[in-house]
């Protein structure tokens, strides 16, 4: 088709009126030049040259004619066959454009709609006679962000077209149709050209994406409670050791670092472990205290560098506590794994001889895990003094009573 359409526009440009002209003006100079001559100097009666001049113009008229002829033919066909592919085309893109789930709008300049079609009716909930000739301003519909914040007409994607004059692909919008029924479409918007390259309107294709958003919503919501009730559950479970919470609770919690890490060999572990130590001891933490806070940063920053192959260390003072924090960009930990990495001995999240999770929360004095996509942060806090349990009526056994 697309060879067929170029031969076709090669042929038109070959043969145009100007060559037809320029041929026949050529032709007809030589053949009076020449034929006289000829004639001349062949024929020397005058009344027979009169006849065979007059015999020689009709000639000329038939010859000249039957050229003509070819050449007009040629171009009427190459024109009807042109008109029937781009017939054709139209005729092809049209039945697309009515067909396709996708609205598909034209608007000019004064933001005024030229076309509507069916699928574009469809998903605002009207009739394609009552779209189009409207503007944004007596459309019949309500359009504001996808998060129901109002819009100007500047922000809108067919005014963002004419002002930068390029395209504005993935803009959500959140519409309010006449039936009360709110819905977020994925708007794209192209800009439509003349032939001296201006833009005169703008080609607007958009889908109803309401439910997949609801879905994800629901999704995530369904993820929240989930990851809120491990999270009760896990701290019942720790006696209040483990907590799951934010990146930026563990931030507010640790303050100023003492010390920040890269971690990117495993010869920066021991280095981590050694400086820990050296401060450990030197604000005052008594050995078993210290072995165990030590025994903790060397399990966190192993299964750092062993699951993700990177991390950040950093050891900050809060207080009576010291708190080391180690974090990774890996793929985070599913909420599935959370009671398991909380309540399972040796449990770990790579295959790693690690203690696990279990032990660290066993041995300090709290825990502090924030995970996801971003990668996982946890904060392990000791005091650095033992602190005394008051022995209140509510740690007492049932029995007791």
């Amino acid at each position: 088709m697309m060879g067929l359409r170029n031969t076709e526009k090669k042929s038109i440009w070959k043969v145009t009126p100007l060559k037809i002209v320029t041929i026949y003006a050529v032709i007809g100079g030589l053949w009076i030049l020449f034929s006289d001559r000829l004639l001349a100097a062949l024929v020397k009666n005058p009344s027979l040259v009169t006849q065979i001049s007059i015999l020689k113009g009709w000639v000329y008229v038939a010859a000249t004619a039957w050229m003509l002829y070819g050449l007009i033919k040629r171009n009427v066909s190459a024109i009807q066959r042109s008109q029937e592919i781009t017939r054709q085309s139209e005729e092809r893109l049209a039945g697309i454009i009515q067909t396709t789930p996708s609205g598909i709008m034209i608007i000019d300049r004064s933001g005024k709609i030229n076309f509507a079609n069916p699928a574009a009716a469809r998903i605002f909930g009207l009739p394609e006679t009552a779209i189009v000739e409207r503007t944004y301003n007596d459309a019949l519909w309500k359009i504001t962000t996808a998060d129901g914040e109002p819009i100007v007409d500047s922000e809108l994607p067919a005014e963002q077209v004419f002002s930068t004059g390029k395209s504005a692909f993935g803009i959500e919008l959140s519409i309010e149709r006449p039936d009360g029924k709110r819905i977020i479409i994925l708007t794209n918007s192209a800009p439509l050209r003349d032939s001296s390259g201006n833009i005169v309107a703008v080609v607007l294709s958009f889908s109803d994406i309401t439910e997949s958003k609801e879905e994800d919503q629901r999704k995530l919501e369904l993820e929240k409670n989930k990851r809120e009730f491990y999270r009760r559950t896990i701290l019942a479970a720790t006696e209040g050791k483990l907590n799951i919470v934010d990146y930026d609770e563990i931030e507010c919690i640790a303050g100023h670092a003492l010390a920040t890490w890269e971690i990117q060999k495993g010869e920066d572990l021991s280095e981590i472990r050694e400086f820990v130590a050296r401060i450990a001891e030197s604000v005052g933490m008594e050995s078993s205290r210290l072995y165990d806070f030590i025994l903790c940063v060397g399990e966190s920053t192993t299964n750092a560098y062993k699951h993700v192959g990177s991390g950040t260390a950093s050891l900050h003072r809060n207080d009576g506590d010291l708190i080391f924090v180690v974090s990774d960009k890996g793929q985070g930990m599913e909420t599935l794994t959370l009671p398991d990495v909380a309540l399972k001995m040796g449990f770990s999240t790579a295959k790693s001889l690690g203690m696990g999770y279990k032990a660290i929360i066993s041995i300090a004095d709290k825990v502090y895990l924030a995970t996801g996509p971003a990668g996982t942060t946890v904060a392990i806090q000791m005091s650095i003094h033992p602190v005394k349990k008051v022995l209140t009526p509510a740690l007492l056994p049932d029995t007791w009573s």
